[in-house]
C-alpha cells in the first residue's frame, strides 16, 4: 500500500506467463502487463485495471473482473438481493444470470440466454428489520456485460462480474477499464 498525494491506494501487477508443461503453441497473450489499482476515496473505492502490449504483434482477448461482495454479513445477510435497474437477482434465482448492452455480443457463456442491461447502476444489498446493507457499483466504459451467480450452496456468496467486450491491443499500445464500488444504507 502506497499514498498517493492524499489517496491511500495499493497496486498489483501481472505479466502472463507462457503455457506450462511441453505445449508446443505459444501463448497469444504471453507478456501482457496487467496492473491493478485501488484507490480508497472515503466510502468509494475506484478499481483500475490496465493491460499493455509490450509485445510486436496484436493481443486479442476478453475478460471479466469477478466482485464477492458481502453486504449484511453482520446480521447473516438476509434478504440478499442484486437489482439492475429492473431486474432483481436472489440466491434462490442466481444461476447463470448473464446481462448485456443492447445489441452486444460476446462468448462468455454462449449457452446462457442473456438479459438486457442499461450499463447502469448494480446495487447488491441485504436487510434485516431495520438494518441495511448495500454496495452500489459503477461501471465505467469498456464494460458491455454483468455475470451474477450465487457461488455457494450455503451461505449466500453473491457474485457481481463485470464483462469486457472484445479488447484488441496493438503493439505498445495500452488500454484501462475502472470502475467504482461505492456503500450506503
Amino acid at each position: 500500500m502506497r499514498i498517493n498525494g492524499k489517496i491511500p491506494e495499493i497496486v498489483s501487477n501481472a505479466v502472463i506467463p507462457a503455457y506450462d508443461g511441453a505445449n508446443p503453441e505459444q501463448n497469444p497473450l504471453m507478456d501482457l502487463r496487467i496492473t491493478r489499482t485501488f484507490e480508497l476515496h472515503r466510502n468509494m473505492v475506484l478499481v483500475k485495471f490496465r493491460f499493455l502490449n509490450p509485445t510486436a504483434h496484436t493481443m486479442n482477448f476478453g475478460f471479466r473482473v469477478n466482485n464477492l461482495p458481502k453486504p449484511g454479513v453482520r446480521f447473516g445477510q438476509k434478504n440478499l438481493k442484486i437489482s439492475l435497474g429492473t431486474e432483481k437477482v436472489t440466491p434462490d434465482n442466481a444461476r447463470d444470470n448473464l446481462f448485456l448492452r443492447k445489441n452486444v455480443k460476446i462468448d462468455f457463456l454462449p449457452h446462457v440466454k442473456s438479459r438486457v442491461w442499461d450499463g447502469g447502476p448494480v446495487v447488491i444489498s441485504a436487510r434485516n428489520h431495520m438494518l441495511k446493507d448495500s454496495m452500489i457499483f459503477f461501471p465505467g466504459p469498456g464494460f458491455e456485460g454483468v455475470y451474477c451467480w450465487n457461488a455457494s450452496s450455503g451461505t449466500p456468496k453473491m457474485t457481481v462480474e463485470f464483462l469486457s467486450g472484445s479488447v484488441s491491443l496493438a503493439p505498445g499500445a495500452e488500454r484501462e477499464f475502472h470502475y467504482r464500488i461505492e456503500t450506503g444504507n
